[in-house]
């Protein structure tokens, strides 16, 4: 079974006792461990009252509005917490449940296209109720469903909202349904794959490897799980052990990415030569690999080969002359040529291009001191006295 459902009530204080007897309908889901209810009366001594509702706000999965005209009056519960219920709802993270408490216009806002609570959207306090607890036992009802339609969500259904999630770069909801898809299945290879993914991205390295670890324990010839078990060994510089893992991965699936990434494993062992050839190969594949064309002018700089430096960048930025790297490094091989207008131009294209680039601009600034100092030096010769 997955956790339970947090639920979330914005409402007026005005309503506290409509609230208190709503959630006193819903203790079986409580008893039963398939909800947990929040409210801001639960904020204790200490806490920042504000954080702490714009966390649950955040968490929840299910959001009750309990509508009524003092609802609708206050400004923090319509500005503040249904329009980021709203948000939450239209994203697919959280559902927003409308419970009519008493009669007031509320069909014209942002929350009027939902479908409210009780049936027909009748208030609770309405006269047509036998009594308040047949209104109150139609909400818990209909509450009941949505929960039941939560729980009952496949792994797949959990995974593929992890993906959005993570595809949307929402690390946190990502890592939440992944977990969710692993509580239904715990040998579930792609949820496995997708919360490695992105502990790489959050360059969390020693949780990514333990997660690819177990990928490749469930199935030893999986290419993601050894590859990226690679990428995460060289986050985490134990580059010897990376070299291993995405040789393995180049069995199972020969690619010019398993070979780029040994090259810079190799790279940072100091490894030139074999770097060299490791980016080779990537390019024999792959002539237009602009990856690897940066690996070989990198290495090949570190050798104080800069003329073939200069050739690969030179390269690299014909096939993606937007890059605004591709010009740092550029530009870092002219100064190292002592071709400084050269290297200033270089930085200038790069600052151009990516205008909060700090490296562009760090070697910009190390390139107008060089032609100053050469200047000085100019002007002395020429006889220049202080």
């Amino acid at each position: 079974m997955a956790s339970s459902v947090e639920i979330f009530f914005s409402y007026s204080h005005k309503d506290e006792t409509l609230r208190e007897e709503l959630e006193k309908r819903l203790s079986l889901l409580k008893w039963q461990e398939l909800i947990t209810g929040w409210h801001d009366r639960r904020i204790i001594a200490g806490q920042e009252w504000a954080d702490e509702i714009d966390m649950h706000l955040n968490t929840a999965q299910i959001i009750l509005l309990l509508v009524s005209p003092d609802f609708m009056a206050s400004k923090y519960c319509y500005s503040k917490e249904m329009k980021r219920a709203m948000e939450r709802h239209e994203r697919g993270e959280a559902r927003v449940i409308p419970v009519i408490l008493r009669p007031v216009y509320w069909q014209g806002a942002p929350f009027g296209k939902l479908q409210g609570l009780p049936e027909d959207a009748k208030p609770i306090t309405d006269p047509a109720w036998h009594d308040l607890d047949q209104a109150l036992f139609n909400v818990a009802e209909g509450i009941r469903k949505v929960i039941v339609e939560l729980t009952a969500k496949g792994k797949e259904q959990w995974l593929k909202e992890g993906k959005a999630h993570f595809n949307a770069r929402r690390y946190k909801e990502a890592l939440t349904a992944c977990e969710e898809a692993l509580r239904i299945d715990p040998n579930y290879v792609d949820a496995y794959l997708t919360k490695g993914n992105m502990f790489l991205n959050l360059k969390r390295n020693k949780e990514a490897l333990d997660t690819y670890e177990r990928v490749i324990q469930l199935d030893p010839g999986n290419w993601d799980g050894w590859h990226n078990k690679g990428r995460a060994l060289r986050g985490l510089n134990r580059n010897e052990e990376a070299v291993s893992a995405v040789d393995q991965a180049y069995r199972i699936r020969p690619n010019k990415w398993d070979l780029y990434h040994k090259g810079e494993a190799f790279y940072n062992l100091q490894r030139y030569e074999e770097a060299l050839d490791a980016y080779e190969k990537a390019l024999q594949i792959d002539p237009n690999f602009t990856y690897a064309r940066r690996g070989r002018g990198t290495v090949l700089r570190s050798l104080m080969r800069y003329e073939e430096a200069l050739a690969e960048f030179e390269q690299a930025i014909h096939l993606d002359p937007d890059n605004a790297t591709f010009y740092v490094h550029k530009g870092n091989i002219l100064y190292d040529l002592e071709r400084y207008t050269d290297a200033l131009t270089a930085s200038e294209r790069a600052t151009q291009l990516k205008p909060d680039y700090m490296w562009a601009w760090h070697n910009k600034g190390n390139v107008h001191e060089r032609l100053a100092q050469q200047a000085h030096e100019k002007a002395k010769q020429l006889g220049y006295k202080k």
